[in-house]
């Protein structure tokens, strides 16, 4: 439609749209309200800079799979490597999910359709449309400093400590046959492995060691400290 009357019908229309829309997220929500203060209220705000922090890292991935090397063969084709690992880019973000409505900050650890997302008495955690909740308690949480192979670009903030050859040979020197044979950087690298009895296992790697200790730190508090008690 065109002219003051089609006007008319958007500048009406779009107002009701919008109210439908947000009604019904509304009434998908869940509502859920902390009220936060002294001491777990510093251990809380400790968690949230921990994991925002993670957004200075210039290298941050979830790793999805991980195999040992077993054969000679495969020691040669990958760069002398004793694991080969398949990981995913990851982000640190303050955004809680859709449909949680909370008055505090909701850190957040992603990678592609899963996340973690950190409040002041457990952590949520979705994979595409599946939600589970988790108490701190039920956590074990540890760090440790990984050397990996890097094949692709090197964060401006990684640490190298060494070097090795795309193919090697049994020596771990460069195998002469391959012409395109390439030096590559080994990066002292940050790990962070989050599980639980029920079967939880996941473990992140950033380029900067000290921002996982930080976060592995706040964790352990959380996960120390007596679980909250919820009155009706």
């Amino acid at each position: 439609m065109t002219g003051r009357f089609g006007l008319v019908i958007v500048a009406v229309g779009l107002p009701c749209v919008l109210w439908v829309a947000l009604r019904d997220r509304a009434a998908r929500a869940v509502v859920v309200m902390y009220d936060v203060t002294d001491e777990a209220g510093q251990r809380f705000d400790h968690l949230v800079s921990s994991i925002t922090s993670l957004q200075r890292a210039h290298g941050f991935w979830l790793i999805t799979a991980s195999g040992a090397i077993t054969s000679t063969y495969q020691f040669k084709v990958n760069a002398s490597a004793s694991n080969l690992l398949r990981r995913m880019n990851a982000s640190a973000r303050l955004v809680g999910p859709r449909i949680l409505v909370t008055n505090v900050a909701v850190p957040t650890l992603t990678a592609g359709s899963l996340s973690m997302h950190f409040l002041p008495d457990r952590i949520l955690l979705r994979d595409g449309r599946h939600v589970a909740d988790l108490a701190y308690q039920h956590l074990q949480v540890g760090v440790e400093h990984a050397r990996f192979i890097e094949g692709g670009p090197v964060p401006r903030d990684g640490t190298v400590v060494d070097s090795t050859w795309r193919y090697v040979n049994v020596k771990g020197g460069p195998d002469r046959r391959f012409k395109n044979n390439a030096r590559l950087p080994i990066l002292l690298y940050g790990r962070l492995t989050v599980r639980s009895h029920s079967g939880l296992n996941l473990v992140w790697d950033a380029s900067q060691v000290t921002l996982v200790h930080a976060v592995a730190n706040a964790l352990h508090q959380s996960i120390a400290a007596r679980p909250p008690v919820i009155r009706s």
